[in-house]
């Protein structure tokens, strides 16, 4: 039974100098101040780059602390209002300047999502090169 508990391969020596890397120990409460520190900032990112949901919540909660309920309420059903007076009185300037344009971000939204399976289906969509190129969507 010679080849019981033999391992084939190249022995390698053990090494003159054995270096490991030091273990630094840091304090609890260091931690959980960079933790929260960290935390913090990741959420002033967040409100930053979402500026166009962070802002007008922010602004309502500001209306709500200052005014009460009244001053969010106002500030959100007074140009609803307005609006809506806008569309009964003169339709056509409504819907030329806030209807359509508003219905085509909507549209815009909801088919860039399927435009590239669409066109891929339709056969309008080339490939050179590893790079998909389809038509241009202009306007909805």
């Amino acid at each position: 039974m010679p080849l019981i508990n033999h391992v084939r391969g190249e022995r390698v020596p053990d090494a003159m100098l054995n270096v490991r890397t030091p273990i630094v120990r840091i304090p609890l409460w260091m931690t959980i101040v960079w933790w929260g520190l960290r935390g913090l900032a990741r959420v002033v990112v967040a409100y930053l780059r979402f500026w166009y949901v962070t802002g007008p919540v922010t602004l309502l909660v500001w209306l709500y602390a200052r005014f009460g309920w009244p001053g969010p309420v106002l500030a959100v059903t007074v140009p609803a209002l307005a609006l809506v007076v806008w569309a009964l009185c003169h339709r056509a300037s409504f819907r030329r300047l806030v209807w359509w344009p508003v219905l085509g971000y909507w549209r815009r939204l909801v088919y860039r999502r399927d435009w590239h399976p669409a066109m891929a289906t339709a056969g309008l969509a080339v490939t050179f090169d590893h790079t998909t190129v389809l038509p241009v969507l202009k306007r909805v």
